[in-house]
């Protein structure tokens, strides 16, 4: 039996489908099962839990299974929340550089109003006008990853 999981396969859509080419065959060893299996799947720690303490019966198998693919589910979910506050955090750190550069730019064309310098104050405010847009931008961004993050911590 040459069963192998996908690598983006979750455990739980493994087992599925192992048990499905299971099912046809007759005189199965429980032994075999749990060397098929061993060598087919990709969660290491499944791995590590049959190697140390195989299962007896099927119904036992499908139990570890169940356990073993709610842990990793919840480690995925962990990391995805994990990742969505980092990306609102980074925006927040642009949004604050960005807040910085435009107060420097509008401070300089001041001065360069102050000094007869118009033309020179025009281009930086018009750059300054674009360093808003892009703050507009990640503002609405972090909106969209903190109702993000609402939702995550409320699963």
């Amino acid at each position: 039996m040459q069963l192998a999981q996908d690598k983006d396969e979750l455990l739980k859509y493994f087992i599925a489908r192992f048990n499905r080419a299971t099912l046809g065959i007759k005189d199965l060893q429980m032994s075999d099962v749990v060397t098929a299996m061993m060598s087919g799947t990709q969660s290491r720690s499944f791995k590590m839990s049959l190697s140390k303490n195989p299962s007896d019966t099927m119904n036992e198998l499908l139990r570890r299974e169940e356990k073993q693919s709610n842990f990793d589910s919840n480690s995925i979910f962990f990391t995805k929340k994990l990742k969505t506050r980092a990306k609102a955090n980074n925006v927040r750190l642009r949004l604050m550089r960005l807040s910085e550069a435009a107060e420097k730019l509008r401070r300089q064309a001041a001065v360069n109003v102050q000094t007869g310098k118009e033309n020179d104050a025009r281009e930086l405010l018009f750059q300054k006008k674009k360093g808003m847009q892009a703050m507009e931008k990640s503002n609405s961004r972090i909106e969209v990853l903190d109702k993000l993050s609402a939702k995550l911590n409320e699963v």
